[in-house]
């Protein structure tokens, strides 16, 4: 999971990892999720990837594994917490 910055729009909320960081090789696609907060609509595409560079990068506090036990207690945002709970009920 990955934490959005403490300023800005749902700051310090957890997330799916973004793959604009460079960090992740994209795989094959999950789910594709429509969300609307006030008057912005999202689309959410939520794919299955791998990390690049597993030995060399290390996770920070922002950016780290969770199980799903763990993953229920994390402040997330609506979209991302409907787009994880479509992923499991599909295994």
């Amino acid at each position: 999971m990955q934490r959005r910055p403490e300023r800005g729009l749902l700051a310090g909320m957890w997330e799916l990892p973004s793959l604009g960081r460079g960090q992740f090789r994209k795989g094959r696609p999950l789910l594709e999720l429509r969300h609307t907060i006030t008057n912005h609509r999202i689309t959410l595409r939520v794919f299955e990837c791998q990390r690049r560079n597993v030995l060399q990068d290390k996770l920070t506090a922002e950016l780290r594994w969770v199980s799903t036990t763990q993953m229920k207690r994390l402040s997330l945002s609506a979209a991302h917490r409907r787009a994880i709970e479509q992923i499991l009920s599909a295994e």
